[in-house]
């Protein structure tokens, strides 16, 4: 499909609608209980190894998923909602190019948009949607850095990811290699640094 400069800039304006909209940066939370989170910026302030320190499905970096707020924290979640939803807003461009119309582009974008504020934020939602649709729609290198990531937050995406990498088995190499150094080898040299 050919677009325009004129619609070219209203898909870019849109898809940074999504990605302003999704975005869940660091605040006080309100309106329910986030005690059970504060602890695991605790954990990593003070390199505590999940599932030896801890036994819980967050991992090391489970701490970016929480809405708590932790001030020596800050700068991390804020980078990692600025990067992990700037690929979301990827992973959604690259979909949207295979409609033909602008306009059903365009609408795909503002439905998008619309969700997010909406609905209440559920960052699993958006995590096990860039999952699968990063299965079909990233490069596979990309796909496994993003499986790394996501394998070192929360271990319900790990195992998500390593479905996901079975049942595709794009670029087996590359794929695996980022994978496995990402999350994998994370995950044994924080369980040997606590044991040795």
């Amino acid at each position: 499909m050919i677009v325009g400069p004129r619609q070219y800039i209203a898909l870019i304006l849109a898809a940074l609608l999504d990605w302003i909209s999704s975005l869940d940066l660091p605040l006080v939370a309100e309106g329910r209980d986030p005690t059970w989170e504060l602890p695991f910026g605790y954990y990593l302030r003070h390199k505590f190894q999940a599932g030896v320190d801890y036994i819980f499905t967050y991992g090391p970096f489970g701490y970016v998923l929480t809405t708590s707020y932790d001030p020596a924290l800050y700068w991390l979640k804020y980078g990692w909602e600025v990067a992990i939803k700037l690929l979301f807003v990827a992973i959604l461009w690259k979909i949207s190019q295979s409609f033909l119309r602008f306009r059903d582009r365009l609408f795909f974008f503002l439905f998008a948009a619309l969700l997010s504020l909406l609905l209440p934020p559920t960052p699993d939602a958006i995590y096990v949607f860039s999952l699968l649709a990063g299965s079909i729609y990233l490069p596979g290198t990309v796909f496994g850095l993003l499986c790394g990531l996501l394998a070192l937050t929360k271990f319900t995406f790990l195992l998500l990811a390593v479905v996901l990498i079975d049942r595709y088995d794009r670029s087996p190499l590359a794929l695996r290699s980022h994978f496995l150094r990402r999350s994998f080898s994370r995950w044994l040299a924080d369980t040997r640094t606590a044991s040795g």
